[in-house]
């Protein structure tokens, strides 16, 4: 039977009360689980919830404990301070001397109070004194002493404290006790001691043993910390369900309340509620109550389990009747659905059964409707069928009388479905692709008839076709696949079919098979490639002209020595003018060819691309065109200049061989004689007809033994060549030296054909080598050794002196002044005296001694072997008087000294460089002394040098490290000692050596060179002090700066000068460069000081009197000043040829015209005499030292007047 609520007739309301109900049973369901008890619904509210309840359950307890803790330490405190108070205590501690016995009478009885009022609560009664130490303890017999410092008692002792409490274990019994100590004062408040109070906290702490177990649960416990973090004391239920180990204290454990949850390391959480009791005034403990977390959600997930499973039951009820009302509801509609289908598979009468229409309304009123309409399209389907199969036929005439149309086509027709497929194809289409018209017509034109690799490509371009919708022909090529697999090459041409309403049914293309023609078209091109290939493979020039000459092939040969591309020379006027020679230009053979003639050029001058001339062998034949008619010319060129080149160079060849200088000798592989040339015979003697034929045999001198001969031949055989050295014989017997050069000469496949022998007489070179020899070990101009055999025969005397133990010496001898020979006669009366003094000695020295000239006027005498340095005196002497015998060289009566060093072996030397190197030492000490002498060499000579090149390699760094300074002496006007001028005078400090003083290192610097760079720097610094002075508001009238002779020679000192003043900004006159006499007599140092005076800058002569110089040059050189040389001012009034030669300068200058200044005036005396005598100017110690620049400038500021420039 069906319930009521399926007899409800409509479907709306039915589906309402469905849906209503199952929301009303969930209603009723959740509120059924409400009002029994499961509210929290939420677990994340029931938890939240849980935590608070927790929370608010800990907090209680935490308060009531704390609290009882306070007030049980409170009491205790309270006892400890009614003790401190007892006057007893006071008067006893304050009294002198202590009195020990009543003192601990005094705590006895008032521990034994405090036992009689809390009968076991207190363990103790100690007594501290003020500076901390242990007095008494009570009971006496309880406890020793403990130290000064024990439980830390310190904290009470500190002034403005009064109280302390502390919970402590003590070390050595492991028992935690109360301690709280107060301290003792007399009535003006003055601490007297301390009373310690020790006590079992037992008792105190029994609220922590009172956990409950239904409040805190299995999880949880109570924890007593104190300030510093350290449990004091703990206690968990009796059933806890986890380890009473404490977590570490939290940083909340320090003075902070509240709840908080806390993480715990093995990775649980508690819920932890801290309490803080102050027990002194820096200290307190914290009381912490807490349980696990997860242990008090436990119930709540119990709790959320059973509302899930409830929730699933109901749920799955509600799914259950829900699905039974779904197939109850669907069943007409799946009556209908198979209805349709039925009538779709085409049972036009079947109609929906009428059982369906009692169902709800609006399923019945949908039944009847679709029996309508299926009666209605059945109607109209039968009539549609009438319409079709007329239509079909009509169809069928057009289609055959379309098919007799497109089959008498000589292309392919195709009528294509906007799909691709093949709705018409003619007998040509069919024929071509290899199937009947029944198995093409319906299938897939693209499957069937195209390769694979297109099929994507073409129907891309058919879809975009048919999608395009324009009617243009398209036109294009490419393949089908026939039905035994070939490929035809098919041109197509595509145009869109439309119906009257212009819609696109599909596409008529027509395709001709050019197939044949393709093949045909490949032929010609490979043909044509193949030709091309061939004739630009040819190195050969080969092109074709036609009738106006222009080129209309050119192969790459030709191209390319032309310079040009095959293609850029398509269509060019030919013959190119730039290309033919001079001679050649208007060479007319292409009009001749062009006329029927065949014409072959032997040699065509052409140039190529680089501008060289080129050979060509050419022919050239008229082409004709198929009616016989003449349309151009085809040239085929061989470029032989190669061919010509070296038909010319073996002339070359013949000629060069005829006329060498050099002997040249060919034989054959049996060394038989074949050619010679004339210089052969030249140097042999033997005709060419003389020597052919024969071998070289005939040519030996017999100065080689067969081993020679042997390892030439060998030495040919394995490389094909030999070259060295040769005595040979002339015909006419004269045995004589060849260089010999003999080459084995093989064709292309390596077989020996020749031997080719080339050799020239070597016998002047032999002449000359020997003259070579003698002129590498002897001097040129005197014949006597020179360096190099002089170092060898040293070498050898050296170790027959070792050998034998005797010794040797090396003389090193210089002539005096030799330099002015050469300056003054010339060098050709030089080299006579030399050669002239060579011979003289030789005549003079022993047989084994060795004389040598080592260069210029420096000669070397090795004594082979002495007794004593005595008999090298002797010698030396000899050689000396020698030299200064007169001598008469080209009319010139010449007198000359010598000066000679000694060096002894073994004493000075042990090698020959040694040993000529100390003699060089000490002959350069021997002209130090005043020439014409000799000095044996010592270790005192090397030192000097030594300390001579240190200081020469110092000096090289010294201006680039600072270390060069100069120092200003004041130059003063005699009668006012007013400032005239100041002189400016080298300083050298070096950082290790020390001050040097001048007339050590400017020897130095000017032998060295350096007083080159050194002088410019002095020149410009001391014009820049200068202008610096001028710019500080003082300065002196001049700055006078040395110049050395070598500065004097310098081609731009005048530039230098000139620059030094401009950068300065300084007039000429303001400085004054004071020369040397030896720069007077040197002819540049003459030319340089005109040039210097030219630029205005005034010129003194220092030192005067000290030198050499002409009297004649004051009278011819731009001098303005004399400076008398300090060695004269110094004894100047004790000497009287001191005081002549001043008296007689002063006069000198005033005679002509020139200032004169005093150096060196030290003394009173000396200002005197020189002003009497008419020197108004002077400079030395009497007026000042040489002063640095600030100094000089600060002492002379006040006395001074700044120049006008």
């Amino acid at each position: 039977m069906r319930s009521r609520l399926f007899a409800i007739s409509n479907l709306s309301t039915k589906i309402s009360l469905v849906f209503g109900g199952s929301i009303l049973v969930v209603i009723v369901t959740m509120v059924a689980i409400w009002y029994y008890g499961f509210a929290p619904l939420s677990l994340k509210g029931a938890r939240d919830q849980r935590i608070s309840d927790i929370i608010a359950t800990q907090s209680i307890q935490a308060d009531a404990r704390i609290r009882q803790l306070a007030n049980d330490l409170r009491e205790r405190r309270g006892n400890l301070q009614v003790l401190a108070s007892t006057p007893a205590f006071g008067a006893l501690l304050g009294a002198q001397p202590l009195d020990r016995a009543s003192l601990q009478q005094a705590l006895e009885n008032a521990f034994a109070h405090l036992a009689w009022a809390y009968p076991d609560r207190y363990a103790s009664l100690v007594l501290i004194s003020a500076d901390g130490r242990s007095l008494l303890t009570a009971p006496a017999a309880t406890v020793p002493r403990p130290p000064a410092n024990a439980h830390r008692l310190d904290k009470v002792l500190t002034p403005g404290a009064s109280e302390t409490v502390m919970l402590k274990r003590e070390a050595a019994t492991n028992v935690l006790l109360l301690i709280l100590a107060r301290q003792i004062r007399s009535p003006t408040g003055e601490t007297l001691g301390t009373l310690v109070l020790r006590m079992p906290p037992g008792d105190l702490l029994a609220p922590l043993a009172q956990a409950d177990e239904v409040l805190l649960g299995p999880s949880g416990r109570i924890d007593l910390i104190d300030g510093a973090g350290t449990q004091l004391a703990h206690q968990t239920p009796r059933n806890a369900t986890r380890s009473s180990t404490p977590p570490p204290p939290s940083v909340k454990s320090r003075g902070i309340e509240g709840s908080f949850l806390e993480p715990r390391p093995d990775g649980s959480t508690d819920i932890a509620t801290y309490r803080y009791l102050q027990v002194g005034a820096d200290d307190g403990w914290t009381l912490v109550v807490r349980r696990d977390k997860d242990e008090a959600f436990e119930y709540i997930v119990d709790r959320r389990n059973r509302v899930l499973l409830l929730s699933l039951m109901v749920a799955a009820l509600s799914i259950v009747l829900v699905r039974l009302f779904a197939r109850q509801l669907t069943r007409p509609l799946r009556a209908l659905i198979d209805t349709s289908e039925r009538i779709a598979a085409g049972e036009a009468s079947v109609r929906m059964p009428p059982s369906m229409t009692e169902h709800t309304e609006e399923l019945a009123r949908l039944a009847r409707s679709f029996n309508h309409m299926a009666a209605q399209v059945d109607s109209r389907r039968q009539r549609l069928e009438i319409e079709v199969d007329q239509r079909t036929e009509e169809l069928a005439r057009e289609k055959a009388t379309l098919q007799r149309y497109l089959d008498v086509a000589g292309a392919i027709m195709l009528v294509l479905s906007p799909a691709g497929r093949i709705q018409l194809i003619n007998r040509i289409g069919c024929e071509i692709v290899g199937r009947s018209e029944a198995d093409l017509v319906g299938g897939n034109w693209f499957e069937l008839c195209l390769p694979p690799r297109l099929h994507a490509d073409v129907q891309a371009a058919f879809g975009r076709l048919v999608s395009g919708g324009r009617n243009e022909v398209s036109r294009y090529e490419n393949p089908i696949l026939t039905a035994n697999g070939q490929e035809r090459a098919i041109t197509w041409a595509n145009t869109l079919l439309r119906d009257p309403d212009g819609r696109i049914t599909g596409i008529l293309a027509s395709g001709l098979d050019v197939t044949d023609a393709r093949a045909a078209e490949a032929a010609v091109r490979s043909a044509h490639d193949l030709l091309h290939t061939i004739i630009d493979t040819s190195p050969d020039w080969i092109c074709a002209k036609d009738r106006e000459q222009r080129y209309i092939l050119v192969n790459q040969a030709m191209a390319s020595a032309l310079g040009q591309s095959p293609k850029d020379m398509i269509g060019q006027a030919a013959p190119d003018p730039g290309l033919a020679t001079a001679q050649h230009r208007d060479d007319n053979s292409d009009g001749k060819v062009l006329t029927g003639k065949s014409i072959h050029l032997r040699t065509e001058h052409v140039r190529d691309k680089a501008g060289r001339e080129r050979i060509l062998d050419t022919y050239k034949r008229p082409l004709r065109d198929a009616h016989g008619q003449i349309n151009g010319l085809l040239a085929y060129s061989r470029d032989t200049t190669a061919q010509h080149e070296m038909e010319a160079q073996l002339r070359l060849w013949a000629k060069v061989f005829e006329c060498s200088s050099e002997g040249v000798m060919i034989t054959d592989p049996q060394h038989r004689i074949i050619a010679v040339n004339r210089a052969f015979s030249e140097i042999t003697g033997y005709a060419d007809h003389e020597a052919i034929g024969q071998t070289p045999r005939l040519l030996s001198s017999g100065r080689h033994d067969a081993a020679f001969y042997d390892t030439l031949r060998a030495t040919v055989t394995a490389d094909d060549r030999w070259q060295g050295e040769i005595w040979n014989r002339r015909k006419n017997g004269e045995v004589y030296p060849q260089w010999l050069t003999i080459n084995a000469v093989r064709d292309p496949t390596g077989t020996l054909t020749h031997f080719a022998g080339v050799f020239s007489d070597i016998s002047d070179i032999k002449r000359s080598e020997a003259r070579l020899a003698h002129l590498a070990h002897h001097d040129a101009l005197t014949g006597l050794p020179n360096r190099m055999l002089l170092h060898d025969r040293l070498g050898h005397s050296i170790e027959r002196a070792r050998r034998h133990q005797h010794s040797l010496a090396v003389c090193f001898l210089d002539l005096d002044n030799f330099k002015h020979v050469n300056d003054s006669l010339g060098h050709h009366v030089g080299d006579e005296l030399l050669k002239a003094i060579a011979t003289e000695l030789l005549r003079h020295i022993r047989r084994e001694d060795t004389l040598s000239r080592i260069g210029g006027d420096e000669f070397v005498l090795l004594v082979d072997t002495i007794d004593t340095p005595a008999s090298v005196e002797h010698i030396v002497n000899k050689l000396l008087g020698v030299l200064r015998e007169p001598r008469n060289i080209a009319g010139h009566q010449l007198y000359l000294s010598g000066s000679v060093g000694i060096s002894l072996f073994p004493q000075d030397g042990t090698d020959a460089g040694t040993l000529i190197q100390h003699a060089d030492s000490a002959m350069y000490d021997a002209k130090q002394l005043g020439k014409n002498r000799f000095r044996f060499y010592t270790q005192s000579l090397t030192d000097g040098a030594l300390k001579r090149l240190r200081i020469e390699s110092a000096l090289r760094e010294a201006a680039l490290h600072q270390q060069l300074t100069l120092a200003y002496q004041p130059q003063v006007d005699l009668e006012t000692g007013a400032l005239i001028g100041v002189e400016a005078l080298l300083r050298w400090t070096h950082p290790e050596m020390g001050a040097i003083p001048p007339d050590v290192f400017i020897p130095i610097a000017e032998e060295s060179g350096l007083i080159d760079e050194i002088g410019a720097w002095v020149l410009n610094t001391a014009c820049q002090q200068l202008s610096d002075w001028d710019a500080q508001g003082w300065s002196p009238p001049r700055m006078a700066v040395n110049v050395s002779v070598r500065q004097l020679r310098q081609p731009d000192l005048p530039n230098q000068v000139q620059n030094a003043l401009n950068r300065a900004r300084l007039p000429a006159a303001r400085l004054e460069l004071e020369i040397t006499e030896s720069a007077i007599a040197d002819h540049d140092g003459v030319a340089a000081i005109h040039r210097l005076a030219a630029l205005g800058v005034p010129i003194s002569v220092d030192d005067f009197g000290t030198g050499y110089s002409s009297l004649s040059y004051l009278k011819k050189l731009p001098i303005r000043t004399l400076k008398i040389d300090k060695s004269f001012v110094a004894d100047l009034t004790t000497d009287t040829n001191d005081e002549a030669i001043v008296r007689s300068v002063i006069a000198l200058a005033g005679d002509l015209g020139l200032d004169v200044i005093a150096e060196g005036v030290e003394l009173e005396a000396h200002r005197r005499f020189l002003l009497e005598h008419g020197c108004a100017h002077g400079q030395g110690y009497l007026f000042d030292r040489p002063l640095s620049a600030e100094i000089l400038r600060q002492r002379y500021r006040a006395a001074a007047k700044k120049p006008t420039k």
